[in-house]
């Protein structure tokens, strides 16, 4: 009768253990789909970035910055690497660090509507920006996105309008 115990308990770990590699199998499947699906999502979305015309670029809760599209380059005149992990305000802002808009929206995790200010190309320059950014809560905790773009061919415009109204 023991021996038939012993032999049954074999059996039990043996069909315990088909189970656990079949279950173990089915999860790594169903973990390599759904990672396959997130990749497409990301590079879907860095697809939709980099087609913008508008700069964009993320903060987090500290105010450096996480990601910055193709356009912002441009715009800004420098490297995505040179901008990673660098506080904004004072990367980009051209104005007092105290007075940053980027502050203002992490701080208060309010939405900044629409507004110029100024900011600084990786030359020097000053580029005069119309920018939003909106605060983002997540798992990661705060950050914010900022929209810019550039308001500068606008005022040329605009000046040429009163020139010629003149």
């Amino acid at each position: 009768l023991v021996g038939v115990g012993a032999g049954l308990a074999v059996v039990r770990q043996v069909l315990l253990a088909v189970d656990g590699h079949e279950l173990r199998s089915t999860l790594e499947e169903r973990v390599a789909a759904r990672t396959g699906e997130l990749q497409e999502l990301a590079d879907r979305h860095e697809q939709i970035l980099g087609s913008v015309v508008e700069g964009i670029f993320g903060v987090d809760g500290a105010g450096r910055i996480t990601f910055v599209n193709a356009a912002a380059e441009r715009l800004l005149g420098w490297r995505s690497t040179v901008l990673l992990g660098r506080p904004a305000c004072e990367r980009v802002c051209a104005e007092d660090h105290d007075d940053c808009l980027l502050d203002a929206v992490l701080g208060q995790g309010r939405a900044l509507p629409q507004t110029e200010t100024v900011y600084r190309r990786a030359d020097g320059a000053l580029l005069p920006v119309e920018i939003t950014a909106t605060p983002l809560v997540g798992d990661g905790g705060q950050g914010a996105v900022v929209c810019f773009s550039d308001v500068a061919e606008r005022a040329l415009v605009e000046e040429m309008k009163r020139h010629f109204i003149s």
